[in-house]
């Protein structure tokens, strides 16, 4: 019960853009419940909005670890990655979720801009149709 008021806290911080002080919330949440997803990828966004790109990618990698069927967690993983400029890491993150969940657009959109930025035209063009796809439905 004390994890999820760490938690709460840590929400109201980040959304009004103290992400410091969410990390230091959601850090004592953590220390309560080590293994849930849930906390850990919320630990892992505020760190990476606070510009801890490193400490977002290793929380994220745990959660990844935890829960390695949660697609949101590998979509927040590829993000880190991105701002982290680790092309290949988010692309092999963004990959997996869309594995995971087929659906989610946002995995398609970076995919898409991370092959064009490589030069990668082929595969940015099957990310631009696979994106059209699950748009129409």
């Amino acid at each position: 019960q004390k994890a999820w008021e760490y938690v709460r806290l840590g929400d109201l911080l980040r959304d009004r853009g103290k992400y410091q002080s969410a990390v230091v919330e959601y850090e004592k949440a953590v220390e309560l419940v080590p293994y849930n997803p849930k906390v850990l990828n919320k630990l892992g966004i505020a760190k990476m909005m606070a510009g801890d790109y490193k400490g977002a990618i290793a929380t994220l990698k745990k959660a990844g670890e935890v829960t390695p069927n949660y697609s949101t967690i590998f979509v927040n993983l590829g993000l880190a990655y991105a701002s982290a400029g680790d092309d290949e890491g988010a692309i092999e993150s963004f990959k997996r979720a869309v594995e995971l969940n087929p659906f989610n657009p946002l995995p398609y959109i970076k995919l898409r801009e991370l092959y064009l930025k490589q030069g990668d035209s082929y595969n940015a063009e099957k990310m631009a149709s696979a994106l059209e796809i699950i748009k129409r439905r």
